[in-house]
């Protein structure tokens, strides 16, 4: 499969689970792509060809401005794919028990972080007359009950942004979309789980029970059971970002798509 042969992909957040998969799902499709991520490189990342690799914090705009100014350098003044990947949760604090420091985290990373990447990429994207950027949302941006406060307003946001940027770019070849996962199996999910608001968590636990649980006992205990709506792997996500980045979705822009099997539908 080569239906992004030779483009140039810019990813965030590129080590996570869902980055990880992304990487390899471009390469397979032909891509050349440009990962960043605060994270130290896995030992295999050496083998990969047509991967480069940027230090990165999305939080901080001098590292937002070195990684675009790499990968042009890098890929001979293109960018043809944005993928902002890179994301934190809350913990599904509450309002009242939201402090300063979590709250400007969680907005810097999900929200500020990839506006200023659309921001620092579009002028390069217009110039081509083409590019497709690609927002990692969360079904959790699509309501209000299975997050935090702040990662709700923060995924809320991104979607928002992805409107705006949408219909301000869609007549100069510059597409922006969105995907809103749920449900699904990563580390961002798995490490709140130790230090979340049980509070909150007791509010949240039906919505999640209709997601995971089997329908035989109602009991979330037993989510790992081979179910047909039980968590997404995040290689399924990443074939969405790479139909979303490649020239197929020519005719999509602007939408929120979930990649949620159905939960968000309830």
């Amino acid at each position: 499969m080569a239906m992004l042969k030779d483009k140039v992909v810019l990813i965030t957040g590129c080590f996570s689970e869902i980055g990880l998969s992304t990487v390899h799902a471009y390469l397979s499709a032909g891509a050349k792509v440009f990962g960043c991520d605060i994270q130290q490189p896995p030992a295999e990342i050496s083998t990969f060809p047509n991967f480069l690799f940027h230090s990165c914090d999305v939080s901080k705009q001098a590292d937002i401005d070195a990684t675009v100014e790499a990968c042009l350098r890098f890929f001979d003044g293109r960018i043809d794919v944005l993928l902002n990947v890179a994301g934190v949760s809350d913990q599904l604090v509450s309002v009242d028990t939201l402090d300063d420091s979590q709250y400007n985290r969680v907005v810097d990373i999900d929200l500020t972080g990839p506006i200023k990447l659309m921001r620092a990429v579009i002028p390069y994207m217009r110039k081509q007359k083409s590019g497709s950027i690609v927002n990692v949302s969360s079904m959790t941006g699509l309501g209000g009950a299975s997050g935090g406060v702040a990662y709700t307003a923060a995924k809320h946001g991104l979607i928002g942004a992805t409107k705006n940027v949408a219909w301000r770019y869609h007549r100069k070849g510059v597409r922006c979309t969105a995907i809103c996962p749920g449900g699904v199996r990563i580390n961002i999910t798995n490490a709140i789980i130790g230090d979340i608001d049980l509070e909150a968590m007791k509010n949240a636990r039906p919505v999640l029970d209709i997601h995971f649980a089997p329908e035989t006992t109602g009991s979330l205990d037993q989510k790992n059971e081979p179910i047909a709506n039980g968590p997404i792997g995040p290689e399924e996500i990443a074939n969405v970002l790479v139909f979303l980045g490649s020239d197929l979705s020519s005719a999509i822009n602007g939408v929120a798509l979930p990649v949620d099997k159905a939960w968000s539908s309830v």
